[in-house]
């Protein structure tokens, strides 16, 4: 079957075809290589770019049956290829062990330090439970599985999530820490 939907491709593979999946490698190989290769992300030479992919989609093709199709294809294999980024250069300030327990390129692990220190300051604040909420987020958790976390729904989480952001980014630890990043 030629030119198969995103939806069409993951059930076949999921049944244990092999079309879905060469229909996705070739949809969207070049496009996750550019990404890995584009200064603005991460800025890779082709062979690493290209080795990434490969381990990519090797992982893709094992989990399919861990995609919940809440995310792009797209979106999805650049999450998976997180898993595979050159671990980054030491920071001249030390990280604790908590901050190194992901693989994540620097500025993530910036984001995450910034939010571990926010909820630090604010246990019992206003800001607690979006702060928690936000700390799900960056550990990988859905939508899904954070709106079970804080007894929400789906739709609520997302709202109440962007909220967080808004409000994270407007506090005063959370803008010294990131300059400091």
């Amino acid at each position: 079957m030629a030119d198969m939907t995103d939806k069409e491709a993951i059930e076949d593979m999921r049944q244990g075809g092999t079309t879905g999946f060469e229909e996705l490698h070739r949809r969207y190989q070049g496009r996750l290589k550019g990404y890995l290769m584009s200064s603005k992300y991460y800025g890779f030479d082709k062979l690493l770019a290209e080795d990434i992919c490969n381990k990519t989609f090797f992982r893709f093709y094992q989990k399919i049956d861990l995609f919940k199709q809440e995310c792009s294809v797209f979106s999805w294999l650049c999450r998976l290829a997180r898993n595979f980024l050159p671990k980054p250069e030491p920071v001249t300030e030390q990280l604790s062990e908590q901050d190194l327990l992901f693989e994540h390129d620097i500025e993530t692990l910036c984001i995450e330090r910034c939010v571990r220190q926010a909820i630090a300051k604010n246990k019992n604040g206003p800001l607690a439970k979006c702060l928690k909420a936000l700390m799900f987020s960056i550990e990988g958790m859905s939508i899904k599985e954070i709106a079970e976390k804080i007894g929400r729904t789906e739709n609520a989480t997302t709202t109440f999530m962007t909220g967080c952001r808004k409000r994270l980014r407007e506090t005063a630890e959370f803008k010294r820490c990131w300059e400091d990043c």
